[in-house]
């Protein structure tokens, strides 16, 4: 049973860029993307990306607004208010509080509103979702820069409406539909909306209607935003991410310049996509935000506590030193890695430091636990052993609560989780070694197979698409992706036909 009770999200896609169908892929506490290059892995962690994106609206993206629910301001839909506010008060004042001072719960408000008040809040929570519906995709069209999501829209018939994207949770409580049809919304059960509402509005008396409708409305607001907690913030490293971190004074000071001659000189900067942009925009406010980095919601201290606690221990283990940040006194700041008091710039370090450098940045200044960390070739320029220990950190950060999204290629990661997989079978004393080289760390890493979602994106021979697949543990208690299957057995038979070669040659 997995230590994380909150529900995950589903993805449904279909005829997506290079997807032909992945079918019901479950976003687990970990998740691995595995299979050959262009294949559409990436493809696959933009999309949940973007949609993530959409509910917080993003402060360094163009979109700032929130979803929330729209409704008219004629006195029809006032009074529709207006007996949802008394009906929802006189249950508080008679039951509610009570039933809280005496320890009990009482879940029968639902059942004793009256049609119109359970209509009112249908309403309600349909617009508030047709709006996150709307932003998605506007948000879709953004991370993919494109014009119309239908462009993303691939298969044989492209005269047919298939491009499916449908994005839901393990509760199956709201579904949000792009593509095929116009975007809609389905909410199965609407009583979760109410655990909260009857003690927020305790104490308010207020006769006004537009206040009412007003409270009433940020109330099913935060009832709804809580709820569907499986949208979590996330956070994209892109796989240009070392060359964006020892780029990163560079970048910087082109921005700069191209600032300063804006309509005297026309410059150009490398062109990224959009995720890479959006991370260099993140490392800028990190560098002039060290110890206060902007929310984009209320911070827990607590959650805080745990992503930094995190970074620390990467810090310890996996890079035997500190990412700091150095602010000359002109000029933008850059990053440093202070290695036994030698501090070099991120230039001059190594590339497993650069690799794991933003993430240990991110986690000090900007996650919280329940987040999303979405990766790319985390493995990327590091050494089997370096790798090994990755896949070690990833699982810690799980393990904490963060929540964790890879596309690899490598197969050592993979062989890895299957390692931490099978190490949840072991007790505390056994979990050593694991790799990252502190046994009072070690004893807390691994992963229950049910808390790790791995896929494999696999091409179909008529070259139409890629098929995403879940992988299971197999009969040797490991992952076995078609892909390196294939690959290691060519290998080998490759191997054995020319060391018989060089035999018959002796």
């Amino acid at each position: 049973m997995t230590d994380n009770e909150s529900n995950n999200l589903v993805l449904n896609v279909k005829d997506f860029g290079p997807i032909a169908e992945a079918k019901d892929i479950e976003i687990k506490p970990m998740t691995v993307f595995v299979g050959p290059s262009n294949t559409g892995k990436s493809y696959l962690a933009i999309l949940l990306h973007a949609v993530l994106s959409a509910k917080r609206g993003d402060i360094l993206s163009s979109r700032t607004r929130i979803p929330s629910g729209k409704f008219g301001d004629n006195k029809k839909e006032l009074q529709y208010f207006q007996t949802l506010w008394s009906e929802i008060r006189t249950f508080m004042r008679y039951k509610y509080i009570t039933n809280r001072e005496s320890g009990e719960t009482d879940d029968r408000l639902w059942s004793e509103l009256s049609d119109v008040s359970k209509n009112t809040i249908r309403r309600y929570a349909r617009t508030w979702l047709q709006s996150l519906s709307e932003l998605s995709e506007s948000s879709i069209q953004a991370f993919f820069e494109i014009r119309n999501i239908d462009d993303l829209r691939t298969g044989t018939d492209l005269s047919s409406d298939k491009l499916i994207i449908e994005l839901t949770d393990t509760s199956n409580e709201w579904i949000i539909r792009l593509g095929q049809e116009k975007s809609k919304i389905d909410l199965s059960n609407l009583q979760f909306l109410l655990d909260e509402i009857p003690m927020l509005i305790h104490g308010l008396d207020d006769d006004d209607l537009d206040y009412q409708k007003f409270a009433i409305s940020r109330l099913l607001d935060i009832s709804i935003s809580s709820h569907m907690s499986s949208l979590a913030d996330s956070m994209y490293f892109p796989a240009a991410r070392t060359g964006i971190m020892t780029g990163h004074r560079v970048l910087t000071d082109s921005i700069v310049q191209n600032a300063s001659e804006f309509g005297i000189d026309r410059r150009e900067i490398v062109p990224y996509n959009r995720v890479a942009r959006d991370f260099l925009r993140y490392l800028i406010n990190i560098t002039d935000n060290e110890h206060y980095f902007i929310r984009r919601r209320n911070t827990n201290l607590k959650n805080r506590d745990v992503s930094s606690r995190i970074s620390e221990i990467l810090e310890t283990t996996l890079i035997d030193g500190n990412i700091e940040i150095s602010k000359p006194e002109f000029g933008p700041s850059e990053f440093q890695y202070s290695h036994h008091g030698i501090k070099l710039p991120m230039f001059r370090s190594s590339s497993m430091v650069t690799e794991i450098a933003p993430i240990i940045l991110f986690l000090r200044n900007y996650m919280e636990k329940d987040d999303l960390l979405i990766i790319e070739e985390p493995e990327a320029h590091m050494h089997p052993a370096a790798q090994q220990k990755m896949a070690a950190a990833l699982a810690l950060m799980v393990r904490n609560g963060l929540r964790v999204l890879i596309t690899t290629h490598s197969y050592d990661m993979v062989e890895q989780i299957g390692t931490l997989v099978n190490a949840s079978y072991a007790d505390e004393s056994q979990r050593h070694g694991i790799g990252l080289g502190d046994p009072s760390i070690e004893k807390d890493i691994y992963l229950n197979e049910d808390e790790v979602g791995m896929y494999g994106f696999t091409p179909r021979d008529d070259g139409s698409g890629t098929d995403v697949i879940p992988i299971e543990i197999d009969q040797d208690y490991a992952y076995s992706p078609r892909s390196f299957s294939k690959a290691l057995s060519d290998q080998f038979n490759r191997n054995s036909r020319f060391i018989k070669a060089r035999i018959d040659t002796e």
